[in-house]
Order: C-alpha cells, then sequence, then structure tokens
C-alpha cells in the first residue's frame, strides 16, 4: 500500500482523503466455510488504535496474525507505519519496535517478515537484521514465488502489474491500469489482480462519449505470461480479494462480503453482511491457513478506497 484516495465520494481536498483513509481497523473473528457456506462470527477490533490500521496476514501455522499500524504522519515511503503481531493464545498485540514498513507477511520460515519500504522488500529476521530483497524503488504491492521470482504492483502512473527477477534484476511489465496488489492463485504459478478498463481513462470531448469505465478481475499466468480477463466486477470495490480453499475469491464491497466461483464467472453471490456501524467500508480480508479465521479491514463508512 502506498499513496491512496476516497473514489467513489471524489473528495475535494488531499487532506481530507488523507484523514478518512487513516481511519482503518483490523478485525479477527472465527470462519466456517463447511457445506458450503461461508459464516463469520465472533468478530473482536484487534488494532483499536486511531489512524492507520491494515495489512493483516497470517502466520504459517496460523498462531499469530501481523499486521501495520501507523505510528507518525502517514507517507509513502512506509517510515511512517510499523509490524505489530496479534498472537490469538493470548489475544494481545505487541508492536515491533523498529520493524517499519507497509504489507508485512511473513516469510516461509514462520519467523522472518518481509515489509515494502522506500519502493522495495526488505526481510527482517528475529534479530532485526535487515536484508533487501528487490532492487526496485517504486513497488507498491508483492507476491513472491521463489527467491528469483516476484509480481509486483508498481507505484507509477501506470500503475503496472510487473514480474521481476532478483537475479538478474530484470522488471518484465505485463499489464498496466492495475488497481490492487497481485493476489497469489492457490495451486498455480499465476496471481490476480483488479484493473480499471480502459486505462487511461478518456479525457475531454473523448469522455462524455464514452461508456462507463469497468473494474474488472484479470489473471497473470506466470509460466506462458499471459493475461486473461476472467471477470468484470459489477459492484464498487477497492479490488482487494483472496483466495479460499474451495478454489473460490473473496471481495468486500461496503458492508458486503462476495464470492466468486470461476466455474460461473457472471455470478457474484453474497457471502456475508455485516450491521455493526464500524464494518460499513470493508477494503481488506485475510484467511488463516487452515480456513478457520478470518481478518478483516474497515472504515467506519461506505467508501471505495483504491491507491491514487
Amino acid at each position: 500500500m502506498r499513496q491512496i484516495v476516497i473514489f467513489i465520494a471524489f473528495l475535494a481536498s488531499a487532506a481530507t482523503a488523507t484523514a478518512q483513509i487513516s481511519d482503518s481497523e483490523v478485525w479477527i473473528g472465527s470462519l466456517d466455510m463447511s457445506g458450503g457456506r461461508l459464516a463469520v462470527s465472533n468478530l473482536v477490533n484487534i488494532s483499536n488504535h486511531p489512524g492507520y490500521d491494515n495489512q493483516p496476514a497470517f502466520f504459517p501455522d496460523g498462531s499469530r496474525l501481523v499486521f501495520t499500524s501507523q505510528i507518525a504522519e502517514l507517507d509513502d515511503t512506509g517510515h511512517a507505519v510499523q509490524a505489530v503481531i496479534y498472537d490469538f493464545a493470548s489475544g494481545s498485540s505487541t508492536p515491533m519496535k523498529g520493524a517499519l514498513g507497509f504489507s508485512p507477511t511473513p516469510a516461509a520460515d514462520g519467523k522472518s517478515l518481509m515489509m515494502l519500504r522506500e519502493g522495495h522488500v526488505v526481510l527482517r529476521d528475529p534479530s532485526g537484521h535487515e536484508t533487501s530483497l528487490t532492487e526496485t524503488k517504486d513497488a507498491g504491492y508483492y507476491a513472491r514465488f521463489d527467491d528469483r521470482t516476484w509480481v509486483l504492483f508498481m507505484n507509477d502512473k501506470q500503475r503496472r502489474i510487473a514480474i521481476y527477477d532478483a537475479t538478474t534484476k530484470a522488471l518484465d511489465t505485463m499489464a498496466v491500469g492495475a488497481n490492487t496488489a497481485p493476489i497469489r492463485v492457490p495451486g498455480k504459478r499465476a496471481v490476480t489482480f483488479v484493473a480499471s478498463e480502459p486505462f487511461p481513462a478518456p479525457e475531454g470531448d473523448a469522455a462524455k462519449s464514452a461508456p462507463p469505465r469497468k473494474i474488472v478481475l484479470r489473471q497473470l499466468d506466470l509460466n506462458d505470461r499471459h493475461v486473461t480477463t476472467l471477470a468484470t466486477i459489477p459492484f464498487p470495490t477497492s479490488g482487494s480479494h483472496v483466495w479460499t480453499s474451495r478454489g473460490t475469491l473473496l471481495m468486500a464491497s461496503g458492508r458486503t462480503i462476495y464470492e466468486w466461483n470461476p466455474a460461473h464467472p457472471d455470478d457474484w453471490q453474497k457471502a456475508a453482511e455485516f450491521d455493526n456501524p464500524e464494518l460499513q467500508g470493508l477494503t481488506r480480508i485475510a484467511l488463516s491457513p487452515r480456513g478457520d479465521r478470518i481478518a478483516l479491514v474497515s472504515t467506519p463508512r461506505d467508501e471505495t478506497i483504491i491507491r491514487d
């Protein structure tokens, strides 16, 4: 996550946008996906902190969760947010002093953290030692496949999705106009992302006669480096999404979570809906490795948030 604004509301000033974006909280709850249903219960606010709290990610063993929390005036460097670890056994949240950066993500060893700071990914080990993993300057989101292969969202005017080779440092653009991070598809060397179409948006007289822009779900296959459009998204959304163990995809809009099945690309089913006034602007969803817990990020307002 880097620079972001309220898109639907078309707020007049960047200052107002930043103030509203910063008001987000991380919630965790129980999840039951048995019998084809999706039941969320026992939701608890685990950040409960003024400002920006976001980007939850579960550790591989499911016993803990990490999220990022604002500690200074928010900017796009990553120095104003730090990682916080939530332990399910104790029910406590512990800030990790010095662990600064967006998108904190547990590494495969279950001990180290990957974080995004100043446009590149760093790896922080339990002792606090950091190693740079990507030699980039404007990466905004990342998905790591192995020591060499990454898919990056580039935080530039083109909003590129690119494949990065950590050995050769090559950065190959695969798509433009993306709105979200690349999300790994379980069981495939592929990612999905949400994009605006057409991109860039028509301007001037062309904009007056142009049809409404579409928000679409796309997939990048790393094997053949081909991008395909999977579906049109029929509701306002930040586009942030997650894949489930049953091969479906979850995406939020306002207070509603929709479920999408690749076998029925035009059908977005309402899977869950929340009456809590603090859960009216859902933006992010994360699922535990066993699929028994869910993490949500929400603002108290029904607004669609995307990167500027």
